[in-house]
């Protein structure tokens, strides 16, 4: 039987776009305890997975605006 993780964002919404913990495990060619780690702040995550890390977010943020920390500019009315 497979435990329910539980990751801080945005690694919550990137494991959703790749299709679970494990899926996005895969990605970075690690195990799911390691995501886990790396997620929750247990350990650094290495030089290429940090690059990698920042194209998923730029790859699913397109879909998903949460993964910004920026706030959505607002239209200004003239």
């Amino acid at each position: 039987m497979t435990r329910r993780v539980t990751l801080p964002e945005p690694w919550r919404s990137l494991a959703e776009e790749a299709g679970g913990v494990g899926e996005l495990a895969k990605l970075f060619r690690v195990s799911p305890k390691t995501l886990y780690n790396w997620a929750h702040g247990k350990s650094a995550v290495s030089g290429p997975a940090q690059i990698q890390f920042d194209r998923l977010k730029k790859k699913f943020a397109v879909k998903k605006k949460i993964l910004t920390n920026t706030p959505t500019p607002k239209k200004i009315k003239k």
